[in-house]
């Protein structure tokens, strides 16, 4: 028997690049890829391309916008939580000021 006897009926079919299916987004497995979540970028998944975006002016700059941005959202939120609250407090007191004896807490479930 000769080499291409032996071979002819045992070749692999080929599997198709599917990218999507890919969880490293077609790069091979070596070469992993890292999302910076503030700044919306991708870079090389090694330390040395992490580390010099990271310590990058524009990550810094960023990561400072970002905590501002989230900080006003924060206050904005415990702002309107306290609006509600001092909304609840004064129903309450109007209802219980004014002899309503059936008062009952809408906010308990």
């Amino acid at each position: 028997m000769s080499f291409l006897s032996l071979s002819s009926g045992r070749c692999k079919k080929k599997k198709s690049l599917n990218l999507n299916e890919d969880e490293t987004g077609g790069w091979r497995s070596g070469h992993a890829r890292h999302h910076c979540a503030v700044c919306n970028v991708w870079m090389g998944g090694d330390e040395v391309s992490k580390g010099i975006h990271y310590n990058g002016k524009k990550h810094i700059l960023a990561a400072e916008k970002d905590r501002e941005n989230r900080s006003e959202r924060k206050k904005a939120e415990r702002k309107k939580e306290d609006e509600v609250e001092k909304a609840w407090r004064k129903m309450e007191a109007g209802g219980a000021g004014a002899g309503y004896a059936g008062a009952v807490d809408a906010r308990a479930p």
